[in-house]
């Protein structure tokens, strides 16, 4: 197969998926699924410079070459590639337990000291962590809720003060947007990809809420073993490394 072949190959890959994503036919242009996509797609969003100018370049390719004649524009081979690349992870964003996801997850339980949770959590640069019992999310500490806890018990909290003693304020059982309404976790299945995570904290950063982590379990229930955590630190910007690796797996 030539790199012209490949390339429109990839075009057409992309052409296909957009018209029957977005139900249209062949009286929309390319360039106008681009742009609605980018419209409600994340992916599409951060993509579509990049696509639009390929899409040029297949313009240039099909429209200007006729058999026997020598086209204007030949894609090279690290076009061809990330192309190939681009429109694979625009259909089909990674899921974000195999890309972005933090496996190795500290938790604590019940029994903890406040004391020993807050150098866990300095030590290693943590704004929250799960409270687990046999491997399920049963509560989840934050300096938000010590905050809370030292105001409502007039700023007195012993260093012998276990987790279980917050109870009431970390209990995952109980709504934390009760606690505070601009205070967000969120629980995803494990098979969210990126574009689904990216969408959990742009939609809570427009309603004006602190999105601080998703959780990922089989289901997406809350009391189920947690799989993996995504922080904003997590969030990646659609970049040739990560493309690279998406396809390599």
């Amino acid at each position: 197969m030539s790199k012209i072949e490949s390339f429109l190959k990839s075009y057409n890959q992309l052409d296909e998926f957009l018209r029957g994503k977005l139900k249209c036919d062949m009286s929309v242009s390319h360039s106008k699924l681009l742009t609605q996509m980018s419209k409600t797609d994340l992916v599409f969003s951060n993509l579509e410079t990049k696509l639009q100018a390929y899409r040029a370049l297949r313009n240039a390719i099909v429209h200007v070459h006729s058999e026997g004649e020598t086209p204007i524009a030949v894609p090279n081979d690290e076009v061809v590639e990330d192309y190939q690349r681009i429109v694979n992870y625009a259909i089909k964003p990674p899921l974000a337990i195999d890309s972005i996801a933090i496996k190795n997850i500290l938790t604590v339980e019940w029994t903890s000291s406040i004391k020993e949770v807050h150098e866990i959590m300095f030590n290693k640069g943590l704004s929250l962590i799960p409270i687990v019992k046999e491997e399920r999310m049963v509560g989840i500490f934050s300096s938000w809720h010590l905050q809370k806890y030292l105001i409502d018990n007039n700023l007195n909290v012993h260093h012998n003060t276990k987790l279980s003693d917050l109870y009431v304020y970390l209990n995952i059982e109980r709504p934390l947007n009760n606690l505070h309404a601009e205070f967000r976790i969120d629980f995803q299945k494990i098979t969210a990809n990126i574009d689904d995570i990216i969408r959990c904290y742009t939609d809570s950063a427009l309603a004006g809420h602190y999105f601080k982590a998703v959780y990922l379990t089989q289901n997406g229930n809350p009391l189920e073993k947690i799989e993996g955590v995504i922080t904003p630190h997590c969030l990646p910007t659609i970049n040739p490394n990560l493309l690279n690796k998406t396809l390599a797996r």
